[in-house]
């Protein structure tokens, strides 16, 4: 969990061995919004290499509060998902 204002690095590491050719980045919920991003839509990762989105936690009500951060890609499965959680 995150505390207001906190920011968190979300890594997302290429462990094939063809490039990983990168799609949108979302947030599904409230609350945390992308900051800096390199896993940037069209974008490629080399195989072994990492791109990182910086997230930020900015709460609208008190409490437990959550979202999913994906990263979309053309590996199987089709993207990569993290749950982000933070209390307000």
């Amino acid at each position: 969990p995150r505390s207001h204002g906190t920011a968190q690095t979300v890594t997302l590491t290429n462990t094939g061995n063809a490039a990983l050719v990168l799609g949108a980045t979302s947030i599904a919920g409230t609350d945390f919004a992308v900051g800096s991003n390199t896993c940037t839509s069209g974008s490629s990762v080399a195989a072994g290499a990492s791109c990182s989105v910086s997230v930020t936690f900015t709460p609208t009500a008190t409490g437990a509060r959550s979202a999913t951060l994906t990263i979309a890609h053309n590996a199987t499965p089709s993207s990569s998902s993290v749950t982000l959680s933070g209390t307000g």
